[in-house]
């Protein structure tokens, strides 16, 4: 059976539904599993709404207040990383400190479990030196983890 529900309200979705449908103007723009919307949206528009739903925009409001990332050092970027499924089974950050000597101070956390799948997101200031950041960047990525730079120290 299919149940078609028209909400802006993302919670009832990532209670109730299994797939999802977004529209724009009237045309479909994005669709796909309630985990693959929630853990990688593509369309700006559904980027807007799943960081509202997160609570992602509110939080980086605060953060960008914050002492640690108005004086970023040198040797310091201040990323977001995005999580789901296995790659939340791995102790990434203590690797990171264990390869490649960086920090990494969490200033913001979430996690929710869609679909019985973990699906999280973490703002953190990474810090090292330069090679080693580099290095780090990688194997963030090579975990299956999405990192993306807010900025980079001065």
């Amino acid at each position: 059976m299919t149940v078609v529900l028209i909400t802006h309200e993302m919670q009832i979705v990532k209670d109730i539904a299994n797939r999802v449908a977004v529209m724009q103007d009237g045309h479909l723009i994005e669709e796909g599993s309630v985990l693959e919307i929630f853990s990688d949206p593509k369309q700006p528009l559904t980027q807007d709404f799943i960081s509202t739903a997160t609570g992602i925009d509110e939080a980086m409001v605060k953060i960008e207040k914050q002492e640690i990332v108005q004086h970023l050092s040198e040797n310091s970027l201040l990323v977001q990383l995005k999580y789901a499924g296995a790659s939340t089974d791995e102790p990434l950050l203590n690797e990171l400190y264990k390869h490649y000597q960086v920090t990494a101070n969490i200033l913001y956390g979430n996690i929710e479990i869609l679909d019985g799948t973990p699906v999280g997101e973490l703002v953190v200031v990474l810090s090292g030196e330069k090679a080693a950041l580099a290095g780090a960047q990688d194997a963030i990525r090579q975990a299956g983890v999405q990192l993306k730079v807010l900025k980079g120290g001065q």
